[in-house]
């Protein structure tokens, strides 16, 4: 009961309190809005009289106090205690330093790695075992030296008994002298070949038909390599031993010297000589004097060079066009029509060709014994031509030629057994007209092809020039691809030999030579490689001699390997 009395006193307090807040609400709006519209009223009097003013009047400001004085403020000082050291010995074990300067350098571009040794194998038809090899010290500024092996042999040939068999062994050192050099050689060839030009169905002993010369050699030369001294020299000495299975011995010392003295930039002085001693042994015993002195005149300038020599030669030849004492004239001149380009020549001279059974044998292995040795005097040649330069990759030379000889020789089969060769000499005077030129084209790097040809045109006291063509011609070009694959070829023409069977007084006609070659070699690396020799591709047994044709399609093939 109670409790209800409270909550409705408690009603009515709440609605009286909150009609008392209304009624002072509402009262104070009105006083607010009375207020604003006094205010309102007050506010236009005030413009009305701000919109009377007076034209004169002046206005009038009170000058105003300007302080330029910064307000400063005092800092408070604090009060500093002194500081109290105490100083201690602090021992420093550190490491000793390195007083070198080290200078930062360009590191050298290393050098390619130089192969200087090779060992090369192969095999080929005509049951044809091969190998060579070169073994040589690499870089050194004080002297260099090497060895060289080789050993190549055919059991078969075209005919039966044309086997053949060719070894080289021979060693070189060069010493360096500062502005000289020394080098030295010594060299020994053994070569097995037989006499198996015979007639078909003969029957032959082959122990009759072998011949096998073993050649040995030694040599030293002393030269110049100082290019801006003034005088420019070689000289030497050789020493050559050649010996048959037939006895035959010939020993040969050959002295050579050439130098050339530079008066000034165009004027020199040159000088060639070449002293041989040889001594032939067969059945009969030949001993031979030859001795050659070349001096000479230079004259050079942008436009033309001259050279006026004179060539003296002696020898104790028996026979008494190469014997005694001989003098010719030496003269070339060369006119540079363009230079470098286009260079007209022209000259005359002559000279005691040297003739040795080593020479001889090079050309001829299959000569007779007791084959007779004899010098070639080459009285005067008369010659001319151009030379010169296109675009700097085309190259060529032309040159024609007139010469007249005493003892030109020839080779000619034997009037006593037609499977061996004899020389026979011109004894009285002959000629020989020559037409000869070369052209060489570099059409790149990897690129080069080249020609070469000759015309000959002989008169002479014999029936014919035995042996010798009328025209000799070869191609020849060289092709790298991508430093992988290399390619090599050449082909060689060789017509207008004429022969005579001196037993029977046949003569015969040799068929034109055509020789087709192609060589390959495939790099794997730089130190190994595969090569392919393809010789006589056309399969023409020609022959370059009477009676003894040659090998027909040969192949080799084998490895390389490179150190």
């Amino acid at each position: 009961m109670n409790n209800m009395k409270i909550y409705k006193l408690a009603i009515t307090s709440f609605l009286l309190l909150a009609l008392s807040v209304n009624v002072w609400a509402q009262d104070d709006k009105d006083k607010e809005k009375e207020r604003e519209k006094e205010e309102a009223e007050a506010e236009d009097k005030g413009l009305k009289k701000l919109l009377i003013f007076e034209k004169e009047a002046v206005l009038e400001l009170p000058t105003a106090v300007r302080k330029y004085e910064k307000i400063s403020f005092e800092k408070d000082v604090e009060e500093k205690e002194p500081l109290d050291y105490e100083f201690s010995d602090v021992e420093l074990l550190l490491p000793d330093v390195d007083m070198k300067v080290k200078v930062p350098v360009i590191r050298p571009a290393e050098l390619p790695k130089l192969y200087g040794n090779y060992v090369k194998a192969g095999f080929g038809n005509y049951v044809t075992p091969y190998f060579e090899s070169y073994f040589n010290n690499k870089r050194n500024d004080r002297f260099m030296y090497g060895v060289h092996a080789k050993h190549l042999s055919s059991q078969r040939g075209p005919v039966e008994h044309s086997g053949v068999s060719e070894n080289v062994l021979s060693a070189y050192g060069k010493y360096f002298l500062g502005s000289a050099a020394l080098t030295g050689r010594l060299g020994y060839n053994r070569n097995m070949y037989n006499f198996y030009g015979f007639q078909p169905g003969t029957i032959v002993d082959r122990d009759t038909i072998r011949q096998v010369f073993n050649i040995f050699s030694a040599s030293a030369l002393l030269e110049n390599t100082d290019k801006d001294a003034a005088l420019d020299y070689k000289a030497g000495v050789d020493y050559f031993r050649l010996d048959d299975r037939f006895d035959a011995v010939e020993n040969e010392v050959l002295g050579r010297i050439s130098s050339s003295y530079k008066i000034d930039d165009n004027k020199f002085i040159d000088f060639k000589g070449v002293y041989s001693n040889s001594r032939r042994t067969d059945s009969v015993a030949q001993s031979r004097n030859y001795l050659l002195l070349q001096p000479g005149f230079l004259l050079t300038n942008e436009n033309y060079s001259v050279r006026l020599g004179i060539n003296t030669a002696w020898s104790n030849d028996t026979l008494d066009a190469s014997g005694g004492v001989k003098v010719y004239p030496d003269i070339e001149v060369n006119y540079h029509f363009i230079p470098g380009q286009l260079t007209f020549f022209g000259g005359l001279t002559g000279q005691l060709e040297r003739n040795v059974l080593r020479t001889f044998v090079h050309e001829n292995p299959w000569l007779i014994s007791d084959v007779p040795l004899n010098h070639t005097n080459k009285t005067l040649e008369i010659f001319a031509g151009a030379k010169g330069n296109v675009f700097e990759k085309l190259n060529y030379n032309a040159r024609v030629s007139y010469a007249t000889y005493q003892n030109l020789w020839f080779f000619a089969n034997s009037a006593v057994d037609s499977s061996q060769f004899t020389i026979l000499y011109d004894h009285g005077n002959s000629t020989v007209l020559n037409i000869a030129g070369d052209v060489s084209y570099d059409l790149s790097q990897r690129l080069r092809v080249g020609a070469k040809a000759n015309i000959f045109n002989y008169s002479v006291n014999l029936d014919q020039p035995w042996h010798r063509p009328t025209f000799t011609g070869s191609i020849n070009g060289s092709y790298n691809l991508q430093d992988k694959i290399f390619f090599n070829t050449d082909i060689y023409y060789i017509s207008g030999i004429t022969a005579r069977n001196f037993m029977t007084g046949e003569d015969f006609n040799l068929p034109s030579i055509i020789d087709l070659n192609l060589k390959t070699e495939y790099r794997f690396s730089s130190a190994f490689s595969a090569f392919l020799e393809v010789n006589n591709i056309l399969s023409r047994n020609y022959q370059r001699y009477l009676y003894y044709p040659v090998r027909g399609i040969n192949v080799l093939g084998g490895l390389t390997y490179s150190f």
